[in-house]
């Protein structure tokens, strides 16, 4: 159905992109990664499409009108024969939808085919909004309104099944399982399998000789049976995949048969995968409360004095399991495109530590975004859904750019207010420092700090980043008094000290050294082990 290329601006290079221009992460592993099943997603530029020759001749269609009439009736009227979709911000979202729904796929061409003026910060700023703005319409306007078809209706049906049995299994504070509870399994049966484990799991902690479990020996059984309880619910998800799996294969052998030719169906699991990557890119919104929690969670802490308990091996070995399987995902995705691209051409695009970096950053400086395109999303979908307004534009009552203005304003105070935030937590902390008992305040500070140092590029770039500084020459010629009370002269001192290469590649080998340390940091401090598998999902997260 489509091709795509990664976007390149030649003249940014990617120390310098603070606020990743080039979308670099989406492009070099996102892509790589959704390339397998043939659902790489067009973006607005770099994309070639596949369009079929219609069978009618007419130019003309009949259309249903979207606005009722005086009379409450819709009626048709005459339009032209349209090739992509009209009515959204994010075209070629809604066309990479629709290429899926007919069944057909994408290929990721992983090479520099084409080469793009660079843009400045505050535009690639002001594009992140209007695609976060556009992504929130065209949900509204698939799931609200008559754009699509049933399988991404179904595709959003499993998603949110899945998430309601997750928070069953996850919320369920009653002593009983869940699965006995609901009748799926007899409690003479539960117990059978759970007097075993349970014997076994208390020879292991006499072996091991825990003292965890050695002071709390009714805290064996509880572990046990949420341990089973999970098994249980993997078991019955695996039941699920093998079901759709199934009836997948019988619609194929149907298809094959020439009984039957509805291309929207999946025949193939591949197709379902593509049915829910594109399913997530357009509700992905949804989830922008995740930096909002884990910041708020971090700050209570702080300034609530929380402690938490957990085992320091425990949450050790677990933390190594999901480096493991994290690192190691990223890693063979990205030698296999890699591999697979040399083989191609000469040209090799691979993803590097600062793509992986800008992942995070983005999703922090972003976060304010997300709300005001949301608010803006739906105000254009009321225009768009009472009175058929055209949305692709901004209102007329609203100034040329005043959104875009908007969203690079709450940028700027907003990164502004993390930096001064870590700063305030510190302070707070060390003042307060002999009446705290646990070290759940001292590991937030460290997480509020790498916030910070995620934000430190992006928030010295917008506020004086992009102005002109004050000339070498200029500043030896003023006083050290005329030099306080200047504000180009501090603006060239944050601009030299902040917006350079040197400290761009130390923040950006921050990460992986803290993922290393902090592991190595749980054996003490066992809640920094939360961070790090929320820091692995965080940055996953992209358009």
């Amino acid at each position: 159905g489509l091709a795509q290329c990664p976007l390149y601006f030649h003249e940014l290079a990617e120390e310098l992109d603070y606020l990743d221009g080039n979308n670099a992460q989406f492009f070099r592993f996102h892509s790589m990664i959704q390339n397998c099943c043939g659902g790489v997603s067009a973006w607005d530029t770099n994309s070639t499409r596949l369009l079929m020759r219609e069978d009618e001749t007419s130019f003309w269609h009949f259309e249903r009108k979207r606005v009722r009439e005086a009379d409450r009736k819709r009626r048709e009227h005459l339009v032209e024969r349209r090739s992509f979709p009209e009515t959204c911000k994010v075209e070629h979202i809604a066309s990479s939808v629709n290429q899926v729904l007919r069944g057909q796929h994408s290929q990721f061409i992983n090479r520099r085919l084409s080469y793009g003026m660079s843009r400045s910060g505050t535009e690639a700023l002001a594009s992140m909004q209007r695609m976060a703005e556009g992504h929130v319409l065209f949900w509204l306007q698939s799931f609200f309104g008559r754009r699509q078809g049933f399988m991404l209706w179904l595709s959003f049906i499993f998603f949110i099944f899945f998430v309601v049995w997750l928070c069953i299994l996850v919320g369920n504070i009653s002593q009983g399982m869940v699965v006995v509870e609901m009748g799926v399994l007899q409690k003479n049966t539960v117990d059978r399998i759970l007097v075993p484990l349970v014997d076994l799991f208390k020879d292991f902690v006499e072996i091991v000789g825990s003292g965890y479990f050695g002071n709390k020996p009714s805290l064996i059984k509880i572990y046990v049976t949420m341990g089973v309880e999970f098994a249980i619910w993997l078991a019955g998800l695996s039941a699920c995949l093998l079901l759709l799996l199934l009836v997948t294969e019988i619609f194929k052998a149907v298809t094959a048969c020439g009984l039957c030719s509805c291309f929207s169906v999946p025949n193939e699991m591949r197709h379902w995968a593509r049915l829910l990557i594109r399913m997530h890119q357009t509700s992905h919104w949804v989830w922008a409360w995740l930096p909002a929690f884990w910041l708020g969670f971090n700050y209570w802490n702080v300034f609530a004095d929380q402690t938490y308990h957990f085992n320091c091996w425990g949450m050790f070995l677990f933390i190594v399991v999901l480096q493991v399987l994290n690192w190691g995902m990223i890693i063979a995705a990205s030698m296999r495109s890699t591999l697979q691209a040399s083989m191609e051409t000469n040209e090799v695009i691979f993803l590097s530590m600062d793509n992986l970096w800008r992942s995070t950053q983005s999703l922090y400086v972003t976060f304010p975004l997300h709300f005001y395109s949301f608010t803006k999303a739906t105000e254009d979908y009321l225009r768009y859904h009472f009175y058929g307004a055209d949305v692709t534009f901004e209102p007329p009552y609203e100034s040329s750019g005043e959104r875009a203005q908007t969203s690079i304003c709450l940028v700027k105070y907003w990164t502004l207010l993390l930096i001064l935030g870590a700063i305030g937590a510190w302070v707070h902390y060390y003042l307060t420092i002999e009446d705290r008992d646990g070290q759940g305040s001292l590991a937030s500070c460290i997480v509020v700090t790498l916030i910070a140092l995620d934000v430190l590029h992006p928030c010295a770039y917008l506020w004086v980043g992009q102005s002109k500084q004050m000339s070498s020459e200029k500043a030896h010629r003023l006083s050290w008094l005329q030099a306080c009370v200047s504000p180009s002269w501090w603006s060239r001192l944050i601009y030299k000290l902040v917006l350079n290469k040197t400290l761009a590649t130390i923040v950006k080998w921050l990460g992986p050294t803290c993922f290393l340390v902090l592991t190595i940091l749980c054996l003490v401090m066992p809640y920094m082990g939360i961070n790090l598998a929320f820091m692995m999902l965080l940055g996953t997260s992209t358009y």
